[in-house]
């Protein structure tokens, strides 16, 4: 059987997770492109030029290297018309945007920025519940995410890490931008202008905000909030849905939906063998899937439908 190349650039804890994945499919051999030839990753096989990814003719680029380095990445496989799969935020800056934007006219490749939890099961759920008009008369939805950036990534010094500062593509509305995204994927673009307050607020980043509180209108006048900070000490991720009978009430890390018709619990939904890598899997399964069939989802070209909500265009600068 001849096997797939799939190049990854980057291999930090994400480029290891979607390895150890695509190492998985039969069909998958992985080249790893690195900066630096120290600590050699016997598994893989190991490239570190970017012109060397043209001589294996892969399947697709996965991006999981920091974010100030994504715009190099992205604009080579534009450039070469390389489908890729790149992990978010994206891009960090205007002038990347407006760049990017530019030279994706002509691409004729397939990308996806690698929004996972689309692929958790409550928000699959959710989106079911949403098209099938189960949840009527939406009024008002909230998204509620933190998780204290100290104990985020242990093995770290977190004011070392690329979360903590500006320039590298840090703070919580491109770290934590699966709100955003979600916002987008379950009520579609908005409508008005986006009321944004994101803030440093304390001492656990070096300059990047740990805070931001973000308000919107969709195009069907729906109010959508979102709240997102490296504050608090215990892990959050929940979503609130508003309507005229009640409220669905979600918590993504428990895998858990509650619906209240007024007061009354009316229904309970648990995903107990629910496991965060399920996720990432099914992420590569789909992307595989529409290179098969060599289907791009976006109305736009690749991913920049995911641009209307980029952080970039949120946050006060100061």
């Amino acid at each position: 059987m001849k096997k797939n190349n799939i190049i990854i650039v980057g291999y930090g804890s994400i480029g290891k997770r979607h390895a150890r994945n695509l190492k998985s499919l039969p069909d998958c051999n992985i080249i790893l492109l690195r900066r630096s030839r120290d600590n050699k990753q016997n598994e893989f096989e190991e490239i570190f030029s970017l012109k060397d990814i043209l001589k294996y003719e892969p399947l697709f680029v996965v991006i999981s290297n920091p974010t100030k380095y994504h715009f190099r990445i992205l604009s080579f496989c534009i450039y070469n018309n390389l489908n890729f799969l790149c992990e978010k935020p994206l891009l960090s800056s205007k002038y990347q945007i407006k760049k990017i934007k530019k030279i994706s006219v002509k691409y004729k490749g397939i990308g996806r920025v690698a929004y996972n939890m689309r692929y958790h099961p409550i928000i699959s759920k959710i989106k079911d519940f949403i098209k099938s008009k189960k949840l009527n008369n939406i009024l008002y939805c909230r998204f509620f995410v933190g998780q204290y950036l100290p104990s985020w990534r242990p093995e770290t010094n977190h004011l070392k890490n690329y979360s903590s500062f500006n320039k590298l593509g840090g703070g919580v509305i491109f770290d934590l931008s699966h709100e955003l995204d979600l916002a987008e994927y379950f009520f579609g673009t908005i409508k008005k202008e986006i009321k944004n307050h994101a803030y440093k607020v304390s001492n656990v980043t070096v300059d990047s905000e740990d805070i931001a509180e973000i308000i919107y209108k969709n195009k069907s006048d729906k109010l959508i909030s979102l709240h997102l900070n490296y504050l608090i000490r215990k892990s959050t991720r929940k979503i609130f849905i508003f309507t005229e009978e009640g409220i669905l009430k979600a918590d993504l890390l428990k895998a858990k939906i509650k619906i209240f018709k007024g007061q009354k619990l009316i229904e309970k939904i648990s995903y107990n063998d629910f496991e965060r890598n399920h996720m990432y899997r099914d992420l590569i399964l789909d992307f595989y899937s529409d290179l098969s069939r060599k289907k791009n989802k976006s109305k736009l070209p690749l991913f920049l439908d995911n641009l209307s909500l980029n952080k970039d265009l949120l946050r006060i600068k100061s």
